[in-house]
């Protein structure tokens, strides 16, 4: 009797002990690591997607295994926080952390980056925030178009903000990699890398890359480029747009920073740059002209009637040059309506009037500029603003007083595009940007 007591008690304690560990688990979730932050809000590790077209479930781990057996009407009473992951963008990472506690007015968080083994880390490009059905926490999204793919591991890394964390990493977390390739592996092209779009030939003498993120530093490319045309330098070539991929599928538009030119080429200062020692990157570059236009781009207009205020001058004047076909409408008095009947722009007190070219851009990477424009006086008038609307390009003037008419020379040109396969070198200075120096 005394032994079926022990043995009815010590199944008892072990039933009891099974019913706690188990509630515990199904009330909190510790196979989820987390971290406190300083304002006292605890910070949990969620997961990682790197498909968009899945949606994101977060959740008690038994809630998670439910969620996608059950019907959908029946999904809403587990009570987890579920986001579409259409918002992250193809071929990207998103990590996913939740976040709960702290002081109403607590801190935001958001200087974060994913690193890999071997530290090189990538910045958050957007993020979005999703409130939990119960109202005590929200679930966040971090979103890495560009991050270190080869890796098997990747962490996850939050910095804080300045001034008071400024530079210390307040959570950090690894994970596995969800796309660790295999990638192909690109062959450079030795610098200085030539190459020629119609008549002009672009050399990259030199790319450099680098910067720290994530510090109050933003990351940074230099390269400088030389033109030259049957073997003679030219100038007056500037920078439209930037294009960078690498060989696992990073893509990306380094924004211009800062354009300057000197004896050593055009120096292109851009933001947004992705380094990573091992990889070659593909960078198209699109050039337009800036001056120093041709003879056959040319097109000049003489003697066109400055239109009083609500008026508008028409002219017949066409032109073909560079294989595009030119047209001048006119020139618009303050407040006049264009042909068509749309509202002229050109209301500002920055600008008298406003002429207008239509220009049919329909060969790819034809522009339209106003390079000189004159009275009958001979005095220069100055462009206040331009912009383009469709094949209409309006160019807005300050028109000096008493001037009765005008003489225009316009430059329909192509712009050029190159694509190198390059390999950066470590920027020279890893130090906080500065401010742009002033073009010499």
């Amino acid at each position: 009797m005394h032994k079926r007591r022990l043995t009815f008690l010590s199944v008892a304690a072990l039933v009891g002990a099974f019913l706690l560990i188990g509630g515990w688990a199904l009330s909190s979730d510790p196979f989820t690591p987390s971290r406190r932050l300083p304002d006292g809000s605890l910070l949990t590790f969620a997961g990682v997607t790197s498909d968009n077209r899945k949606e994101f479930v977060y959740g008690k781990w038994w809630q998670k295994l439910l969620y996608p057996h059950l019907p959908r009407p029946l999904r809403a009473s587990l009570g987890c926080t579920v986001v579409s992951g259409a918002f992250q963008g193809p071929n990207s990472l998103c990590v996913w952390t939740f976040r709960r506690g702290g002081s109403p007015d607590g801190m935001d968080y958001r200087n974060v980056a994913v690193f890999d083994e071997a530290g090189r880390e990538a910045s958050v490009e957007h993020w979005t925030t999703v409130r939990a059905p119960d109202g005590r926490g929200m679930l966040q999204g971090w979103v890495f178009r560009r991050f270190p793919r080869r890796t098997p591991t990747l962490g996850f890394r939050i910095y804080g903000d300045p001034p008071k964390h400024d530079g210390a990493v307040l959570a950090e977390f690894t994970t596995s990699n969800p796309t660790p390739g295999p990638y192909p592996v690109w062959v450079p092209e030795a610098q200085p890398i030539r190459k020629s779009d119609g008549d002009l030939e672009v050399t990259l003498k030199r790319l450099a890359a680098g910067g720290l993120p994530n510090r109050g530093q933003i990351e940074t490319a230099d390269a400088v480029f030389g033109f030259s045309r049957a073997g003679h330098p030219v100038s007056g070539w500037r920078p439209l747009r930037f294009t960078a991929s690498d060989a696992t599928g990073n893509r990306w538009e380094p924004a211009v920073w800062n354009v300057r030119s000197d004896r050593d080429g055009l120096h292109c200062l851009l933001t947004g740059a992705f380094k990573q020692e091992s990889e070659v990157w593909k960078l198209g570059v699109e050039f337009y002209h800036a001056s120093a236009f041709q003879p056959r781009e040319l097109w000049t207009v003489r003697n066109v009637a400055v239109p009083a205020k609500g008026k508008f001058t028409r002219s017949q004047a066409t032109a073909s040059r560079e294989g595009a076909e030119l047209r001048l409408l006119g020139i618009a008095g303050e407040q006049a309506l264009l042909p068509g009947g749309d509202p002229g722009y050109n209301v500002s007190t920055r600008a008298q009037a406003t002429v207008q070219v239509r220009f049919d851009r329909a060969l790819k990477g034809h522009r339209l500029a106003l390079v000189r424009a004159v009275d009958d006086q001979g005095r220069p008038v100055r462009t206040a603003f331009n912009y383009r609307e469709g094949d209409l390009c309006v160019f807005a003037l300050k028109v000096p007083p008493g001037a009765r008419a005008l003489d225009f020379t316009f430059a329909a040109h192509r712009s050029r595009r190159v694509t190198f396969l390059v390999k950066p070198v470590t920027h020279a200075s890893r130090g906080r940007l500065a401010a742009p120096p002033p073009a010499p």
